[in-house]
């Protein structure tokens, strides 16, 4: 009886009381939170995009309390916001906010100066996901709505890889995320499928990315008048050198990824991470599902690939029916969250949680789908994005706690036009 007490006790998922409540102004959905896991000096900020406004804030746990620190508004009005991500300045250290939306244009926001620092274009429909490179910090992966993902250099600039074409997603892209050497990367889309991509094709390239400009040889010929030298007739005459010119590089098409499957999910796949060398991915299908693929040997690059899988376990949920509703995981993995369409956040212990009974934190007043959610760095914050333009803060119940009474207030702060 002590033992099966003690297995109760390990498996019991963690509890979370509010601690606080924010209304942004905008008053349109919310769709992505992010915790600053790029630089830890800095892992107590997080950022929201809703409408077209980006805002930072700063969690501060010695008194229980979050204020929006800065608010970033794009000039465009048809910009919608869908997705952020962090990264940092190679040369300050300085925290970038970079965001993409409706329009398929990411900009990277210097938090420290407040000015947009680089545009990147490429897509040419709107971006669902953003996702920084967890050792390469300059290199950034973008999933759109126009089937492909892309990965950029923020450093120069440049659009390293495009993964689509033959083999590629059919539908709408609306996940991505990298593993934890960064040497795969796996995406989910509208047409049900799972894909995981190699990056060893990349390995020339993301040795000279960086660099805005590389040199090609065999450039044009070009005249110089200014070198002019008198020959032994007392003529003048022209020499012509050939210069090497600088190009940038085309991006490559990678077309052909390692492994695909459709037998995970029969719906929607609208967030998908690597937890290890397994991968963790959700539909509308009211569970998140752990799962390890069988990589084949050889690459079959004439036909489609439809690897076989292997369901580990599955995180059970209530009235996660509707899509683009994205779970989060803490910065060690320890912890997995989801909301609901009814404003309900489910929480499990990702090690002992499978095909258990998860922990419910219910939201007080006019329920609103809960888009996204995001842990701070160790696990004992969690704070979710709502449809009502709502953001709710919540704190791990700890032995000892006294009681926190609910806080609301609304976001104000001064503008800076993006």
């Amino acid at each position: 009886q002590q033992q099966q007490q003690q297995q109760q006790q390990q498996h019991h998922p963690p509890d979370f009381v509010v601690c606080k409540k924010i209304l942004e102004d905008h008053g349109k959905p919310i769709y992505s939170v992010r915790f600053n896991y790029t630089d830890l000096r800095h892992s107590h900020m997080f950022a929201t995009v809703g409408d077209r406004r980006a805002t930072v804030y700063r969690l501060r746990p010695d008194i229980t309390d979050v204020e929006p620190v800065q608010v970033y508004v794009d000039g465009n009005d048809e910009e919608q916001l869908f997705t952020c991500a962090w990264s940092q300045d190679p040369l300050s250290g300085a925290p970038w906010l970079i965001t993409g939306g409706v329009l398929g244009i990411i900009k990277v926001i210097n938090c420290h100066t407040l000015k947009v620092v680089r545009s990147l274009v490429g897509h040419v429909s709107s971006i669902n996901e953003l996702q920084i490179h967890p050792r390469d910090r300059q290199l950034l992966l973008s999933a759109s709505k126009d089937r492909s993902i892309r990965l950029w250099s923020l450093r120069s600039g440049r659009c390293i890889a495009v993964f689509s074409g033959e083999n590629g997603h059919r539908d709408e892209v609306l996940s991505a995320d990298f593993n934890l050497s960064g040497s795969y990367m796996v995406s989910s889309s509208m047409d049900h499928t799972v894909k995981i991509w190699s990056m060893s094709c990349l390995k020339d390239r993301l040795q000279t990315c960086h660099q805005e400009e590389e040199l090609v040889g065999g450039g044009r010929e070009d005249e110089d008048d200014d070198n002019d030298d008198d020959d032994e007739k007392g003529g003048k005459r022209k020499r012509r050198r050939r210069r090497k010119r600088r190009r940038r590089i085309p991006a490559k098409i990678v077309q052909f990824p390692l492994f695909s499957t459709r037998k995970v999910h029969t719906n929607y796949v609208d967030c998908v991470r690597f937890i290890g060398d397994l991968v963790l991915s959700k539909s509308v299908e009211n569970c998140v599902v752990l799962w390890s693929g069988r990589y084949p040997s050889k690459l079959k690059l004439t036909s489609m690939p439809n690897n076989s899988v292997r369901r580990l376990g599955e995180y059970k949920c209530k009235h996660c029916d509707i899509w683009y509703i994205r779970f989060g995981m803490d910065y060690y993995q320890k912890y997995l969250a989801v909301g609901n369409k009814l404003g309900e956040v489910f929480v499990w212990d990702v090690d002992t949680g499978r095909n258990k009974s998860p922990a419910k934190i219910g939201i007080k007043g006019k329920a609103a789908a809960v888009r996204q959610v995001a842990f701070d760095q160790h696990g004992k914050y969690l704070v979710g994005v709502c449809d009502d333009a709502s953001v709710w803060v919540w704190r791990r119940k700890t032995n000892g706690n006294a009681r926190h009474a609910n806080k609301s207030s609304a976001a104000s702060s001064a503008p800076a036009t993006a």
